[in-house]
């Protein structure tokens, strides 16, 4: 158990870093651009959360094995960030609808560039949107069934499927405090998310 936890919690780690990276990279794209095909891809970065997720594992292990690849920890961290992108995109984009563009104007007219503006004046402000999102992003990485289910290895084993695999055979107590733990790990966190991001505002 203590070993699928450890498993959980790297993949959580990577799908949260890369998934901030891209969303937040994608959110400043659309959130900056009126045209009609960066506003598509608005749409499709939030389809893996249209589809069923035994859907999406299903189809991502099929498409792995048209490519003549297996289950790996790389390709499962990739399945994650591709259910978890969504989640920063969509705290990020309502974080810069709050942010004035007068001030990026005053940067600019003061003799900042478009990097030190984003360092100086963006990411702080957009900041607590983006911690919002990862926490989202890790919470649903460590806890994901369905593509874990599908796109983990022989050899690598998840906390969650860990857990239902004990359910279903042996159910004792170290499976409940296990659930246990997490939930309380779980109510801490976001207690920790709202005082330091306002993670309710962001979802609004």
């Amino acid at each position: 158990m203590q070993r699928a936890a450890w498993n959980s919690l790297v993949v959580a780690v990577w799908t949260t870093a890369i998934a901030v990276t891209l969303g937040t990279a994608a959110a400043l794209a659309i959130a900056r651009s009126k045209a009609r095909l960066v506003r598509a891809a608005d749409l499709l970065f939030m389809s893996p959360l249209l589809l069923p997720a035994l859907a999406f594992g299903f189809a991502a292990l099929i498409f792995i094995n048209k490519l003549g690849l297996t289950p790996s920890i790389p390709l499962l961290v990739l399945g994650h960030v591709i259910v978890c992108v969504p989640f920063v995109l969509r705290t990020t984009l309502a974080a810069l609808t709050q942010l004035d563009p007068s001030l990026l104007e005053a940067s600019e007219s003061l003799g900042a560039g478009p990097l030190m503006s984003f360092r100086q004046v963006t990411l702080p402000l957009i900041a607590a949107g983006i911690t919002a999102g990862g926490f989202l992003a890790f919470m649903a990485s460590f806890d994901n069934v369905p593509v874990s289910l599908f796109l983990a290895d022989e050899r690598t084993e998840m906390l969650p499927i860990h857990l239902w695999q004990q359910i279903e055979t042996n159910l004792d107590v170290r499976t409940a405090a296990a659930s246990g733990v997490i939930v309380i790990a779980t109510l801490i966190l976001m207690a920790l998310a709202e005082k330091f991001a306002g993670l309710t505002q962001k979802m609004r």
